[in-house]
Order: structure tokens, then sequence, then C-alpha cells
């Protein structure tokens, strides 16, 4: 029993205790509902669309707001699948969203368009959260078409203001091309593109827009600067009376606003003072904006201080007359050098030769093209090597101005000769972008350098041919005439030896003979000495010079002779070293006979590539004028120095001695000469 009554009153307890669990869970079930109540009144006020969409593709649930914004009534927005109130255009983003959506991703701010009841669309940016467990997306969305006409319209007036701009800046280029077309003149200058620059920075232009009222609602900064004002956002709502004189707005009710009202655009000219306190002059290009219905509700401008541009027109015409008369002195200088002239474009490869130019080698007008190509056919083979690398070097250089000499065929199949003078024009980073340049026909030069050359080379043979001759003739005097003197003296010194005593004359006949003949002999070592001398072919000329020195040296009343040298090399060319030999030697002779110095000083001196020779004495001297043209020693100085091309410097007056300075290249001469 009792365990039965105790069963009893454990029934009792639970069903006591399941009631109090209903009765929660019924107070809950209350609260939700209310709860649920409220969402939903607040969920159907609200001005956003909310919706529950399946995995399936469609609606399970919508607020009201599908009907007040789109106009489907909820029955109609679940009756089919969503993405057939989106449209056709944006069906292929909404559907790959969608995919992200299936995949568990949030997307937010997603915005596509979505059909109307009545046909129209309104732009909706939708945040989705999609519940995979349950397969479904909540979906919350904004209408922005409100905003998406905005930007539209706004786009619309950009685009409108950026089209008028780029036909005024295309008027202006077209101004500029045809200013730069008429100061041109076929070739460009660096003082016109600069006067180009100047104008161009000139039009630098304002734009801003205003509502019909005239409030201003937008501004550039550069309109900004024009209005005196540091940033945009200071001009932007303020009324356009605050920047113009009182006449312009009595203009723009008459004039302007008629015209924008009609559709068309304005432009006139409107001084303006600017932050600089003084008056511009400016053109004012006025459009009008429409909004999405067709309708006026923006101005538009473009404003242009055109104050430098005028001044530019007035200094663009003085230049251009200054530019006529000077390219007609250029002009006339040119025609009287005889230079023809070319031009060469390195950025577009076009390439201007005047009818000078093409007159030089036998053409017509219309027979030389302008390219490269044209010039570089009449290149003679044997140089184009050459001159193609030597330009390559000047443009890879930094150099502006070159000049070459070359061949050019001539229309009759010859070569000219041409001297080409060019200077480069070239960029800020120094690159060439131009050539322009001349070319001289200096065939006739030519010619007579290689006459002049060849006539050097017969002169050098025949100095050659004359030391030769020395040689042969100091050889014929040791080998015949010094031979014949020494046998004499062996034949004459026998008769000495002899058993017969001489008679007194026959003694005297025989020591006058032996003198004389004892004469004969130094005579003849003297001159086979002067004609060749050993020292210059075995030491060099360095030694050779102080050899003359030293038998000058010995001979009676001779003057004090100093000699200094300072040489690095040993011997030189043959040639060169026996012009040295003789125009010393020649120098030193001539001083000791005539100048009645007490003092002769003598120098070789090597200075780089150059050795200099100098003779000084501090004799009586001479007027180098008046030498008798039969003083073979002075004449024979001026024929070896100029037959080697040296530099010859005779200074002497009467009275202050004498100055002798000759200077060669050392390699004047060659081993083969």
């Amino acid at each position: 029993m009792r365990d039965q009554a105790k069963t009893k009153q454990q029934l009792i307890d639970e069903l006591a205790e399941l009631r109090r669990t209903i009765a929660e869970q019924e107070a809950h079930l209350a609260r939700y509902q209310q709860t649920e109540q409220v969402r939903q009144e607040i969920e159907n006020c609200l001005p956003v669309l909310i919706a529950t969409a399946g995995y399936d593709g469609f609606y399970q649930q919508v607020n009201p707001a599908f009907e007040r914004i789109l106009g489907w009534s909820e029955r109609e927005s679940l009756s089919r699948p969503f993405m057939e109130f989106i449209h056709p255009d944006d069906r292929g983003a909404a559907t790959a969203v969608f995919q992200h959506l299936l995949g568990g991703d949030l997307i937010s701010h997603f915005v596509d368009r979505n059909l109307c009841k009545d046909g129209s669309y309104r732009w909706i940016r939708w945040t989705v959260i999609p519940v995979p467990n349950r397969e479904i997306v909540y979906g919350i969305g904004e209408d922005v078409t409100a905003q998406k006409q905005a930007a539209e319209a706004l786009q619309k007036a950009h685009d409108d203001l950026e089209r008028r701009v780029l036909e005024r800046t295309a008027e202006l280029t077209r101004a500029n091309r045809q200013l730069q077309a008429e100061v041109e003149q076929r070739r460009q200058t660096e003082e016109r593109l600069e006067v180009f620059h100047r104008f161009s920075d000139a039009a630098t232009q304002g734009f801003g827009m205003a509502d019909e009222a005239g409030n201003i609602v937008f501004v550039n900064p550069f309109m900004a600067h024009l209005y005196g004002a540091q940033r945009p956002e200071d001009v932007i709502g303020n009324d356009l009376s605050k920047y113009y004189p009182p006449d312009y707005l009595p203009r723009r009710e008459r004039e302007i606003l008629p015209a924008l009202r009609r559709g068309e655009s304005w432009q006139g000219e409107q001084e303006l003072v600017f932050p600089d306190g003084q008056p511009h002059t400016t053109i004012h290009t006025i459009f009008p904006v429409l909004d999405e219905n067709g309708d006026f509700y923006r101005t538009a401008v473009v404003i242009t201080d055109i104050t430098e541009l005028r001044k530019a027109e007035a200094a663009l015409r003085q230049s251009y007359e200054d530019l006529r008369k000077s390219e007609e002195r250029y002009e006339l200088a040119v025609r009287g050098s005889g230079a023809g002239i070319w031009d060469w474009d390195l950025l577009t490869g076009k390439v201007y030769f005047s009818p000078r130019w093409k007159q030089l080698f036998g053409y017509e007008e219309h027979e030389i093209g302008n390219s490269f190509d044209d010039w570089a056919s009449l290149l003679h083979p044997d140089e184009r090597g050459s001159i193609f690398a030597l330009g390559d070097d000047f443009l890879a250089s930094s150099d502006i101005t070159a000049t070459a000499e070359y061949r050019l065929r001539h229309r009759d199949g010859t070569y000219r000769w041409i001297v080409a003078n060019m200077i480069a024009v070239r960029d800020d980073s120094g690159k060439a972008v131009r050539l322009v340049g001349s070319h001289g026909d200096i065939t006739d030069r030519k010619l007579a350098e290689e006459r002049v050359q060849q006539e050097h080379q017969a002169l050098r043979r025949m100095v050659q041919a004359n030391d030769r001759e020395r040689r042969l003739i100091t050889f014929e005097l040791h080998d015949g005439v010094a031979q014949q003197i020494v046998g004499a003296k062996m034949l004459l010194g026998s008769l000495k030896n002899s058993k017969e005593p001489l008679s007194k004359n026959a003694a005297e006949g025989y020591r006058e003979g032996m003198e004389a003949l004892t004469r004969a002999a130094t005579e003849i070592r003297r001159v086979m000495n002067w004609l060749r001398t050993p020292v210059l072919e075995r030491f060099g000329v360095a030694e050779a010079i102080e050899d003359v020195a030293a038998q000058l040296r010995l001979l009676p009343d001779a003057p004090q002779i100093e000699y200094h040298q300072a040489v690095a090399f040993e011997h030189l060319e043959p040639m060169l070293e026996n012009a040295l030999f003789r125009i010393a030697q020649e120098a030193m002779s001539n001083a000791v006979r005539h100048s009645k110095s007490d003092k002769i000083l003598v120098k070789l001196v090597q200075e780089g590539d150059r050795i200099v020779l100098e003779a000084r004495d501090w004799g009586i001297g001479f007027d180098p004028e008046k030498v008798d043209q039969h003083c073979f020693g002075l004449e024979g100085i001026r024929e070896r120095t100029r037959i080697l091309g040296g530099e010859l410097l005779i200074t002497s007056s009467p009275g202050k001695g004498t100055l002798i300075r000759v200077t060669f290249r050392l390699n004047a001469a060659t081993d083969d000469e």
C-alpha cells in the first residue's frame, strides 16, 4: 500500500511539474507571438525589401515593401522564380552571386535592376545571408534608384562637359597648328616652340556648374583659383553674383539662360577681376545640363583666360615678322655661300633637302626624295661604313655640332667631295630629335690638296735624292780625291828618302807640296763630314748636332756655343732626322760666320708629340724681308720645314740678334720615305 501511495504521489508531483512547464511554455509562446507580431509589424513598415528565398530559386516569403516599391503582391512575388524579376542584363551576375550563396558566402552591396509591375525597373542594393542547413537565404534590399539616377545625371553632365572641353581643346589645337604652320615654314625652331608653350600655358581653363537660380554646385581647382578661393569647397554653394561684376547677371538673364533653355550653348567674352586685382578678359563657353526627362536644370561653363593669349598673339605677330625678316636674311646668306641646306626630323624620318642642295649634285627638284635612304644611296661605297659609324657616335654623344668630309655621287656618275656641317637639336633627356646642316662642294679644294700632297711627295723625294747625292759625293770624295791625295803624299814622301840629296829649290817645293796636300786632305775630310756625318747615322740627331757644335768651336775666333737637348728618343725617321740636322747645321754655321755674336744658344726639346729646334744669337741681326733670294741657307731651312709640314719662326732685326725656331710632329716623315 505504501508503495502504491508513493507512486501516486510521484505522479501527482510529476503532473504538477508538467503543468508548470506547460504554463511556462504557454508564457514563452505568448511572448514569442507578441514579439513575432511586433517583428512582423516592423517588417511590414520598413522601407526596404525583406525576403526569404529557397535554394530552388523561388521566394518563400516577402514583406509588403515588395508591393509598395515594385508593385507585385506577395502571391505574385512567390509565384515564379525570382530570377525572372531581374533585368536580363543583370541575370548573369545575379546567377553568379546565387552560386556563391549556395556555397555559404555572404554577399553584401550587390546591386541589380528589378522589374516593377508597371514594366519599369528599380535599382536594388541587396545584402544577402545564406542559411545552408535550412537551404534558404535571407535578403534585405534597399531601393537606390534615385541615387543611380543622380549618378547617371552627373555622369551625363560630366560627359557633356568633357565633350565640350574636347571640342574647345580641338579648336585651340587647330588654332595652334595653324599658327605653328604659319610660323614654322618648313622647319621648327626652338624660339617658335617656346612661343607655342607660352601660348599653351595661357590656355588654362576653369570648369564649373550652377543651377538655374545661379547657385554654384561644382567648380574645379583652377576655377576656384580664378574666384580667389583656396579650395573648390569654399566656392560651392555661393551665388554667382559674388564673383561677377554687376553687368553679368542681367546679361545672364537676357542672353545666356534663354539660349540654354532652348538647348543651345552660349559663348562670349566676359571680363573678370582675378585675385591679382587686375581685370582679365575671358571666354565663357556655357551649355545646358539636362535631367533624365530632358529638362534644363543646370548650367555648365568653361572659362578660358585669354588675356595672356591676346598678348601672346601680338608678340607672336611681331615674332613672326622678325622671323620672316631673319629668314629672308638667312636665305640670302645661304644663296651667297653656295651651300645646300638639309633638315632631318629623326622622329618622323623625313629629310628636307633645299633646291640648292639638289643643284649641287645636278638633280632636279623632283629627282630626290625626302628620306634618309635617298641621301645614303649617294654615298661613296668606300665611305658608307665610316660615315654611318660617325653618325651613330655623334647621335649617341652629347655633342651639339659635328663636321665631316666625304663623297656623294653626282647625277653625271662622278663623285663630288663635300664638307658637311651639322647641328643636333636634343630634347630634355639629351636625345637627338633633329639634325640640321649644310653641304658645301669642296671638290676643287680636295683636288688642290691632292696636287699639293703630290708636290710635297715630289719635294720629299727630291730632298731624299739630294741626301743620297750628298752621300754619293762623300763616297766619291773618299774613294777618289781623298785616295789620290793620300797617294800623292806617299809618293812625294818617298822623294825625301831618296839617296840623292834634294836641291834647295826641290826641298822648298817638297815642303810646300806636302803642306798643300795636308791642307787638301783636311779640307776634304771637313767637306766629307759636312756632307755626311757618321755621328748622325750611328748616334742620332741629338748627338749629331753636338758634333756640329764641337767642330764649329774649333774654328778661329769661334763664339761661345751652348747646346742643350731634352729628348726621349735616340733615332727618328731618317728624313725628319736629316732635316733637323741640316737646319741646325745651317743655322749654327750662319750664326758663326755672319752674326758677330759672342754667344750662340742651341736647344733641341721634345714637347709631347712634337720636336722643337731653336738657334739664337745676340749679334748684328738682319731684316728677314730683305734677305737676298740667293741666300741658300735660310731658303734651305724654309724648304725643309715646308716639305715636312713643320712650323718655322724667324725673328730678327738689325742690332737685336736672331732667333730661328722650327717645330715638327714626330711622325712628320715615315720610314718608307
